[in-house]
């Protein structure tokens, strides 16, 4: 059985472990280089900022899915699509449209139009341009872990914390005996997942903040790509791992707390769950939806004007056409990557699930010593959140010493060795809640691929759900395509990042690119959905307590 590991054990040892171990070995000795650099000390500080922001975020989520459950369910749908929808942007579109939005040029500038205030409107411009950078990734990603804790919260198990309150027990006692347990999957893999977001930042602030404001907002990963060369490949590679090594600890103890235990079943689907609607409910829902989406209305208004008239002035003064599609898409350079990234993007979504399937079915259901599996699953949780800037100098060395720098099978390869750990620990969750009667005369078998065949079987709502999220990954990468692919690499973001250059006087053809990546994404998402939903329930770990570790 232990040899449905090794395509996991290969892959992710070959592409992630050994250029880690390399990294390390190379940045070592080179942290005091970094601590005398200015701008990688200022660099270091916008980084923590925004893991600082992890838990902000997804309290921000834990309340907003709390007030998805005080409206009536038409507007609960509106209001979930409302927040959601940013998060499966790629980070190089809400930076466009956070750039839009808070342009400082009243006449350009929506929120700069409507502050009267001169002073407030140089604000956006220049000293508020962390706040706007903040707004933006919590912009981002609150809505995902709005969804992820709203599943958490109807999975939690009503008929357990009846019968603990019948039998007496008081409201902390069913707290911590019950409602926490049955809750954990959803908070740690909506930490995880923010925090990974938090580690990974590079072109939200590249593309969000003006030139001239990029000394004070650059964060590590974008020092790391714009000096690298100046500090030398020691101290690049110290400041590479520096960016990992903040969040390593925490993000084992999120895989062990959240994804490695055991936790009762909720008995209510989503739907049936929902609590009554709240007096104040529908007005703060209605309020918060329209908040939510008035950047994406800009972005999407801004698509659709001429180039020369976004360029001069806002979405309020007219001048709509398709002239900007059209702009965007000649030359053949955009449409060209987007039919790339897409065929990369599947194919590195079934790579991604038919290793990670058989790797968490051993992690479930292979009789590892229970130390053994916590091991692996809080290295999985640890190489689950390595930003590639701490892989891609060795990997960058090996590729181009082979001569297939920028190959697309490589590229392809490398995507799905970053996608892999977390999706091993999503699939876990999902086996694990295969009740023990339906494989227990398969595990008895020497061919461990009936067990296998078995769960993958009850679990393909799981499998879809895995793969949707491995597609909308290297759909919205830019880091990947940028260092280790470049011009060659025929990604949807790299062809967009040159025009950025330029913001405004592409403006309308950025927007234009940005709906596009938006929409094929959303397109992808909603032909899925029927599968996507049950599988992320059963990737959140809520199942029956028939279920075996």
């Amino acid at each position: 059985m232990l040899l449905l590991l090794l395509p996991a054990v290969v892959l992710t040892t070959l592409l992630l472990i050994a250029p880690l171990v390399a990294t390390a070995v190379e940045g070592y000795g080179h942290i005091g280089v970094l601590l005398d650099n200015e701008q990688v000390r200022q660099a270091t500080a916008n980084s923590l900022r925004f893991v600082a922001l992890v838990p902000v975020i997804c309290l921000a989520g834990f309340l907003l899915a709390l007030l998805t459950r005080a409206v009536p369910p038409l507007m609960r749908k509106v209001l979930l699509a409302a927040l959601i929808i940013p998060s499966v942007a790629s980070p190089l579109v809400v930076g466009v449209t956070y750039r839009l939005l808070f342009d400082p040029d009243p006449a350009r500038g929506t929120v700069s139009a409507l502050l009267p205030d001169e002073n407030l409107s140089a604000f956006l411009g220049q000293d508020g341009i962390g706040l706007i950078l903040a707004l933006a990734f919590a912009w981002q990603w609150t809505g995902l872990a709005v969804f992820v804790l709203d599943l958490g919260l109807a999975g939690l198990p009503s008929r357990l914390l009846r019968a603990a309150k019948a039998m007496g027990a008081g409201p902390l006692r069913r707290l911590c005996t019950v409602a926490l347990p049955a809750f954990s999957p959803s908070a740690a893999l909506s930490l995880l997942i923010v925090l990974v977001a938090a580690v990974r930042v590079f072109e939200l602030v590249m593309i969000t903040a003006p030139g001239s404001m990029q000394d004070r907002t650059a964060v590590i990963g974008l020092v790391w790509w714009r000096q690298g060369n100046e500090l030398g490949e020691g101290a690049s590679a110290a400041l590479s791992m520096s960016m990992y090594a903040v969040v390593i600890v925490l993000a084992a103890v999120l895989a062990l707390w959240g994804l490695a235990g055991q936790r009762p079943a909720g008995e209510l689907p989503a739907e049936r769950a929902l609590p009554r609607t709240r007096p104040a409910g529908p007005a703060i829902g209605l309020v918060t939806a329209a908040v939510w989406s008035l950047p994406l209305l800009v972005l999407g208004l801004t698509s659709v004007r001429e180039p020369k008239e976004a360029a001069l002035s806002g979405w309020w003064s007219g001048g709509y056409g398709l002239g900007s599609y059209a702009e965007a898409f000649a030359g053949g350079e955009l449409a060209g990557a987007l039919t790339t990234t897409a065929v990369r993007a599947l194919v590195a979504a079934a790579l991604v699930v038919s290793v990670a399937a058989p790797a968490a079915f051993v992690l479930t259901w292979g009789g590892l010593p229970r130390t053994v599996r916590l091991t692996l699953i809080a290295l999985a949780g640890v190489l689950a959140v390595a930003p590639p800037q701490a892989v891609a100098g060795p990997l960058f060395s090996t590729l181009k010493g082979l001569g297939v720098l920028g190959a697309p099978a490589f590229l392809t390869l490398i995507y799905a060795a970053l996608g892999l750990p977390l999706a091993i620990l999503m699939l876990r969750n999902a086996f694990a809640s295969v009740p023990h009667s339906e494989v227990r005369r398969d595990l008895m078998r020497p061919d461990p691929g009936t067990a296998l065949f078995t769960v993958l079987t009850h679990r393909r709502s799981a499998l879809v759900a895995v793969a949707v999220v491995q597609f909308v990954l290297v759909w919205n990468d830019l880091v990947v395509g940028l260092v280790l692919g470049g011009s060659t690499a025929g990604q949807v973001t790299t062809a967009m990042v040159g025009q950025a250059r330029q913001f405004v006087t592409s403006s309308g053809p950025l927007a234009a690119g940005s709906m596009t990546a938006l929409l094929i994404t959303l397109l992808v998402i909603g032909s899925t959905w029927r599968h996507l939903l049950p599988g992320l329930r059963l990737c959140l770990g809520t199942h029956t307590r028939e279920g075996r570790r």
